[in-house]
């Protein structure tokens, strides 16, 4: 595993897997909203051998108590630690980057800080070759960085706001279609993963509406469309152990 460097406040939760775990960073504005889904996530991907960071604005105890239990091998880290993080492959995922991208810019308000930070991400990823899911609305700082080529697919859920975004910005949006998942009929059709590729990097979307849920509603998001996500992340995880041995090969 690449050297980790410790800057601002980082802060280790545990850690026991081997050192040779893939680290992945999970973006997500708060990682109080949802938890629940992000945690089943993180230990999805875990699961596959790759060490997580989670990068959030804030956490509180909750949180803390929602990804202790199953996780092993994570940190979670502010995202003013970002720019001495090295890792593999990169995760947006959360409803709030609905409110930090498009309403932000809806309301006329300046998006927070933590969103260009991400971009910037998303621009080293695209320099690095790393893979980039977005899943729900975490294909927002996606769309919103207009670092992605013209006519880039992405898949989108049926709202508005989300596949416009992606139009304005030259980019192709993949509308959810069909029945949805069992146990969600108020809910949209059954996710639907989009794979592309830009400037060499791996791009992995899935249309989870996870904005039609209340914050307190992880568990019913990832019982609904949680296995969307894993076939999504099986294919990730792939692509991300990939390019880490292709890199590491290179002169």
């Amino acid at each position: 595993m690449r050297r980790i460097a410790w800057i601002g406040p980082l802060v280790v939760l545990f850690c026991s897997l081997p050192l040779a775990a893939t680290p992945i960073v999970i973006f997500a504005p708060s990682i109080d909203c949802q938890t629940n889904y992000l945690a089943e996530m993180a230990e999805d991907l875990e699961g596959r051998g790759h060490q997580i960071y989670f990068t959030g604005r804030y956490w509180s105890p909750t949180a803390y108590d929602a990804l202790q239990p199953d996780l092993h091998n994570y940190s979670l880290i502010n995202f003013d630690g970002l720019p001495e993080l090295e890792y593999d492959g990169v995760l947006f995922a959360g409803a709030g980057w609905y409110d930090a991208t498009y309403l932000s810019q809806m309301q006329g308000q300046a998006m927070p800080d933590y969103v260009d930070e991400s971009f910037d991400v998303i621009g080293n990823a695209l320099d690095l070759g790393l893979p980039i899911v977005g899943i729900g609305a975490g294909v927002y700082p996606l769309i919103f960085s207009e670092l992605l080529p013209p006519g880039t697919q992405v898949a989108t859920y049926d709202s508005p706001e989300l596949y416009e975004s992606a139009l304005m910005r030259g980019l192709v949006p993949i509308v959810a279609k069909g029945q949805p998942p069992a146990g969600s009929s108020q809910y949209g059709p059954n996710a639907q993963a989009v794979i592309d590729q830009a400037y060499g990097s791996w791009i992995g979307t899935a249309s989870v509406p996870d904005t039609w849920y209340d914050d307190d509603q992880g568990s019913d998001v990832w019982a609904h469309y949680g296995g969307s996500a894993v076939e999504l992340f099986e294919q990730f995880s792939d692509a991300v152990l990939a390019s880490a041995a292709a890199r590491a090969a290179s002169p």
